[in-house]
């Protein structure tokens, strides 16, 4: 079979999407918006993943030539990934496929321990918009519409994803996002809501190059030479830590009831800025999950998470909110039934602890704990008196 019948048979197994994921970029040139910090805590708070694991070390199986209509290319196979791209930009087309190993390695283990894909995921990385934007349509048919009004994005469905080069560190940063989504949508067996499965997806984004560690931001995210493991750090995320601090600082902010009801493509038919909000919002809520009220709630979200993976959410959702309310839940993937359910508190009640968390995170001072990948909420220093 010829690589083009290939593709056309690989990428026609893609169902409609119920959900578009889309990372939109642009607030601030990531490495403008850093600087370098002076504090003594030099060492970054990296994740204990098997990714940052020295003894992690995944390679390219087989390479070989591929061909997208007349663009040639070439196809990348990995222990759980298969790879097609056309990009011309060689610090994407030989980084991605070990990286996307790594990052499956940080899926399954930073959040607690999940299990690994039952088969190989399909990643497609075109060299430009155009190509990807063809692509969509093929897929999609009539159903394109919403989706060829991403302009710098992609979307993924049943452990597929689509995406094209926007820039070295921007096209990483949307492959670990959309790369959890194909891991769920492989995997879970049950879906999770929509602002979780976003929030655990913006959580994957924030990475660096190990090679870099104590240099520059700057200089970390150009890296364009020898290949390097990538160290995922869930705070490392300048996108959406700036949409956070101007939000916050300008009272734009979503109440917690009104963020676990949305979803982004609700947001993005509205028009403005209130998507990129939306997955700002969902960052800042995964880490207070993660990390919020001195990590008391960390155990439970790996309970959870696990639960969506092996089935179980559904049935403890039942037997908290009713039979009725769960399906309409789990249906819908909105609300704040999975909050009462694993966290004791209604998405009201949780308001309060969330928003102060994201009080701290906008602090001044905030800035050089991001540059380093650390917690600002942690390292915040103790409020004074006036």
């Amino acid at each position: 079979m010829n690589p083009q019948s290939q593709l056309v048979r690989s990428t026609f197994r893609l169902p409609n999407l119920a959900l578009a994921a889309m990372l939109l970029f642009g607030v601030c040139a990531i490495g403008s918006c850093a600087s370098d910090p002076k504090s003594s805590k030099s060492a970054d708070r990296e994740s204990d993943s098997p990714a940052s694991a020295s003894v992690f070390n995944p390679r390219i199986n087989t390479a070989d030539d591929w061909q997208y209509e007349t663009t040639p290319g070439r196809v990348f196979r990995t222990n759980f990934y298969t790879i097609y791209t056309t990009s011309s930009n060689r610090a994407i087309s030989d980084r991605l496929p070990v990286f996307m190993e790594h990052a499956l390695a940080h899926y399954t283990s930073t959040l607690g321990t999940l299990p690994k894909p039952p088969s190989s995921m399909e990643t497609f990385i075109f060299d430009n918009r155009p190509q990807w934007a063809r692509m969509t349509q093929r897929v999609m048919g009539d159903d394109a519409g919403p989706y060829l009004q991403i302009q710098r994005g992609g979307f993924a469905s049943r452990g597929t994803a689509v995406l094209f080069d926007i820039g070295v560190r921007d096209t990483f940063a949307i492959a670990a996002h959309e790369g959890w989504h194909q891991y769920t949508q492989q995997t879970f067996r049950v879906p999770l809501p929509i602002w979780l499965e976003e929030g655990v997806a913006t959580y994957m984004e924030g990475f660096r190059w190990d090679a870099l560690r104590g240099r520059s931001s700057a200089a970390n995210d150009a890296i364009q030479g020898p290949l390097a493991p990538p160290r995922f750090t869930p705070w490392y995320n300048w996108e959406r830590f700036v949409t956070l601090v101007r939000a916050a600082r300008a009272n734009r902010l979503m109440p917690l009831t009104e963020l676990v009801s949305t979803s982004p493509q609700d947001l993005v038919d509205i028009g403005g800025d209130r998507a990129l909000l939306y997955y700002a919002q969902v960052w800042a809520l995964t880490l207070y999950l993660a990390e919020g009220e001195k990590g008391t709630m960390r155990g439970d979200l790996q309970t959870l998470l696990q639960d969506a993976a092996n089935g179980a959410m559904a049935t403890k959702v039942s037997s908290v909110v009713g039979d009725r309310a769960a399906r309409s839940s789990l249906l819908r993937r909105r609300g704040d039934a999975v909050l009462r359910t694993y966290f004791a508190k209604d998405a009201a009640a949780m308001n309060e602890g969330y928003m102060a968390f994201v009080a701290a995170i906008a602090k001044p001072g905030a800035r050089q704990w991001i540059a380093q990948g650390q917690s600002p909420v942690e390292n915040a220093p103790p409020a004074t008196n006036p």
